[in-house]
């Protein structure tokens, strides 16, 4: 288990911008470098239809860009593999 205090961090570096980006980048930060410590290749993450509807939107609302998760990212390490089926209601 790893102990960090995301929401600490969070409230010192939001500059006024939305705290989901921030906050997600700092949990998948905590996940991959506990990932990398155990030396794990692979790791499992779990996201529904929700989830990449919402990315989608934060995307296009927050970036002007569309753009949603890809079902398995190859990083320089480790394969991130999407569990769930990104067509099922969570």
């Amino acid at each position: 288990m790893a102990e960090k205090n995301i929401n600490k961090i969070v409230q010192e570096k939001n500059s006024g911008g939305t705290w989901c980006s921030l906050c997600s980048r700092l949990r998948r930060g905590t996940l991959y470098g506990l990932a990398e410590k155990l030396k794990c290749n692979r790791l499992p993450l779990g996201h529904h239809q929700d989830d990449m509807i919402e990315t989608l939107l934060l995307n296009a609302f927050f970036y002007c860009r569309l753009g949603a998760m890809a079902p398995k990212l190859r990083g320089k390490m480790m394969v991130l593999i999407l569990l769930s089926d990104p067509y099922l209601r969570s």
